[in-house]
């Protein structure tokens, strides 16, 4: 070997060496280290929005409960009323709760008539007057669920009849009671303006 080519291959050998060197130092430490701060810039980019749509998350919250405070105001304002946005409608109201809890004792509804309405001290009182074939077992279940009941409601004018049976049933005391009972239900709704 010549004297010049020993010096240009020990020069090619240390840049060589130091491309090498440069390429460990990328690949130990600074490649990690790029991956790992470009993960960290990610992660705080998704955790920003995740941030930014719980935030919105909470303030739909904070409104939505809001909200029910004010329909729980409401509704306690409207406890014992009549619901409905027309006297119409709450005498259908009235009428279905009667006809469910006539039902629910195992007794027929016979009729229900709607009473004219009248405004009473703010409010607007809603009222039916109520026919029906009862056994006298049920009778007092009907009652006290009508009366017991949210919404408040008043049983008044009852009318309370035995029903004619034949002169052979009469002797019998294991057959049911049947009577016929007339009687009006009021209830009171709010008026509009109030």
């Amino acid at each position: 070997m010549r004297p010049g080519s020993s010096t240009l291959f020990s020069r090619a050998l240390a840049v060589a060496l130091l491309i090498g060197m440069g390429a460990v130092l990328y690949a130990v430490i600074i490649e990690p280290l790029w991956s790992s701060h470009q993960n960290f810039r990610q992660s705080r980019i998704s955790s920003t929005e995740k941030l930014a749509k719980y935030q919105q998350i909470a303030r739909a919250v904070n409104a939505l409960e809001a909200e029910l405070a004010a329909l729980q105001i409401a509704q306690t304002s409207q406890a014992g009323y009549l619901p409905g946005d027309s006297s119409a409608l709450a005498a259908a109201e009235l009428q279905t709760l009667v006809k469910n809890i006539v039902r629910a004792a195992g007794e027929e509804l016979r009729s229900t008539q709607i009473l004219p309405v009248k405004e009473e001290a703010g409010v607007t009182r809603v009222a039916i007057r109520v026919q029906l074939p009862v056994r006298i077992q049920s009778l007092q279940e009907v009652l006290h669920t009508l009366e017991s009941g949210v919404p408040f409601i008043f049983i008044d004018n009852v009318d309370v009849r035995r029903r004619k049976t034949s002169r052979r049933l009469l002797g019998n005391t294991n057959e049911d009671v049947y009577l016929d009972v007339r009687f009006d239900i009021t209830g009171y709704m709010r008026s509009p303006e109030t």
